[in-house]
């Protein structure tokens, strides 16, 4: 049997409910998330680019190929 007899005078509580601190907060942990992922990529493609060389054709890379 529930202690509780009626539902007068219940109240919700929303703890990420729309415009409250944890929305905002989560918005800006995903952002500098994401930012920080991509910020990363390119400096590991920048740096994956820099070793190889630049001119394909050159060493025979595409030797072969009907272009």
């Amino acid at each position: 049997m529930s202690p509780i007899t009626s539902w007068e005078g219940a109240e919700a509580v929303f703890t990420f409910g729309p415009d409250s601190f944890g929305v905002w907060l989560f918005l800006a942990l995903m952002t500098a998330i994401m930012v920080g992922v991509v910020a990363r990529m390119v400096v590991h493609e920048n740096r994956t680019f820099s070793n190889i060389e630049p001119d394909l054709l050159k060493e025979g890379a595409m030797k072969g190929v009907n272009i």
